[in-house]
């Protein structure tokens, strides 16, 4: 049995999306199929579009969906129909990384998450009896409705607004779990962000609830650094006005204690580095694929360290609840970062993220 959902179609790198109707097959083994409610958009999400990972096409991205299951796949334990999910990246749960508690670092994570293969090999995802790519992250969340591999899904309280929660799936658990589960800040370490996006937000809101003093954020948009500023930084740095690793060394006498570059780019992850104080810790948030990074070395001779962050080394049925009791606890506002938009707007909903205008765009469903 199919049901026909609606979904945006990617054809192929500067192709225009298309809203079009797909059919979706029933939950196979370990699966679930989940009604999404809203569903986050992130820059993952361009990078593909902008086919910077080779996938084959048609497809449907997507991957901080958040709603409520619909049914439930055979020997799949946990979850019922109603259920209210958050939807985050698959995981083996065997290798010896998930079985050590970093799924996010999974032997498996590019085959489980970048494919778009169920586990039988197949898509769920159909139109007009030819395959459409639907595995995105487990998900492919910018569609109605879900096939979702239940490695991905984390139940939450029924009582919360459904539509906010997507974020914390990646580009939130990203951010704040680089500084809460990487970096590890003290109370009174200086902290200097780099990119004042939702990712790096995320990561300014887990050191201001850490206690680290002063907080620096770095980015080029006024209205990204005045919101920076609104969410707990102590000082920012406008990139195109001043020299931040100077900047950065004046405001703290010595250089940072810690640093986040959430911008994927060589040249500020250079600055992330060099703003550094001896035996500082620099964490690094890629999206780009497989690059070169050509750094200082004098940064390493004073004992600084280099840490990549993958979806914030986080095991999500641990730490998205995490974040949604500091959230309830009013230490960790995220949602002072989303912009809601129509499920039908996601084009603008793209543009706006992309010219900065949005932080972190959320579909909602109607």
């Amino acid at each position: 049995m199919t049901l026909a959902v609606r979904a945006w179609l990617f054809r192929g790198a500067g192709q225009a999306l298309s809203l079009e109707t797909v059919a979706i097959a029933d939950p196979g083994p370990g699966e679930l199929l989940v009604k999404l409610a809203a569903t986050g958009v992130c820059h993952t999400d361009v990078h593909m579009l902008a086919g910077k990972r080779g996938w084959q096409v048609p497809a449907v991205l997507g991957h901080e969906g958040a709603g409520h299951v619909v049914s439930v796949g055979e020997g799949v334990a946990g979850f019922a129909t109603g259920d209210a999910v958050v939807l985050s990246f698959r995981s083996c749960g065997d290798c010896p990384l998930c079985l050590g508690g970093h799924p996010a670092y999974c032997d498996h994570v590019s085959d489980l998450n970048f494919s778009g293969a169920r586990r039988d090999g197949s898509t769920p995802l159909s139109q007009s009896g030819a395959p459409v790519l639907g595995q995105f992250f487990g998900q492919s969340s910018f569609a109605t409705h879900s096939i979702v591999d239940a490695s991905a899904a984390v139940k939450v309280d029924p009582a919360l607004p459904i539509e906010l929660l997507g974020p914390l799936a990646c580009g939130v658990q990203t951010g704040a779990g680089g500084v809460f589960n990487i970096l590890k800040p003290r109370a009174g370490d200086s902290f200097a962000l780099f990119g004042a996006g939702s990712v790096g937000l995320s990561g300014l809101l887990a050191a201001k609830l850490l206690g680290c003093d002063p907080i620096i954020a770095v980015d080029v948009l006024p209205e990204r650094l005045a919101l920076a500023r609104a969410l707990g930084a102590t000082h920012a740095i406008d990139a195109r006005s001043e020299d931040p690793v100077e900047a950065i060394r004046r405001i703290t006498d010595r250089g940072a204690k810690v640093s986040l570059d959430a911008t994927s780019r060589l040249d500020v992850l250079r600055q992330a580095m060099l703003c550094l104080d001896s035996f500082g810790r620099c964490g690094y948030v890629g999206t780009n694929g497989a690059t070169e990074v050509t750094l200082n070395s004098n940064r390493f001779m004073r004992g600084c360290t280099l840490h990549g962050v993958m979806e914030g080394d986080s095991d999500p049925r641990r730490f998205i609840p995490d974040l949604i009791a500091h959230w309830r606890a009013g230490d960790f506002p995220f949602d002072r970062m989303i912009e809601f938009y129509p499920f039908e707007e996601l084009p603008r909903a793209i543009a706006e993220m992309a010219s900065g205008r949005a932080i972190k765009p959320v579909l909602r469903f109607s």
